[in-house]
Order: C-alpha cells, then structure tokens, then sequence
C-alpha cells in the first residue's frame, strides 16, 4: 500500500533566533534519516529483472584482527 510519511515539526522556525531553529531542525533530520534506512526507501531504480549476488571481496582483504 503505497503512503506518504511527512515529518513535521510543531511551530514556525522562519522568525526564531538560529538556535532555536538549529535545535527544531536538528531534531527532526535525524529522525528522518533513520527512517529511511529502516524503511528501504529506495534511490533509484532498476533496469530489468536479472539480479544476481554481486562479486564480493575475499574477508581476509577487509577484515583485520589486532591489526592494521
């Protein structure tokens, strides 16, 4: 079911001093971020259906224990 999710923030900021429109805006941003990353939100689209694992670095190459 497609749904349009709108965050808002209570009052206006246009007149505030900037810190008080820095602590409206700093709040809600994150909030939004976070949601898109639960929600998948996608930022592109695909063309075609012929999806298949991608090539992946050996572990060994990224990963490091005690060390750099």
């Amino acid at each position: 079911m497609p749904a349009f999710v709108i965050p808002g923030v209570e009052g206006r900021t246009d007149r505030a001093p900037v810190s008080v429109q820095a602590g409206a805006w700093g709040s809600i941003l994150p909030a939004v971020w976070s949601f898109m990353l639960a929600a998948f939100i996608p930022l592109a689209y695909t063309l075609g259906t012929d999806f298949r694992p991608a090539r992946r670095i050996p572990r060994e190459e990224v990963l490091h224990w005690d060390r750099w």
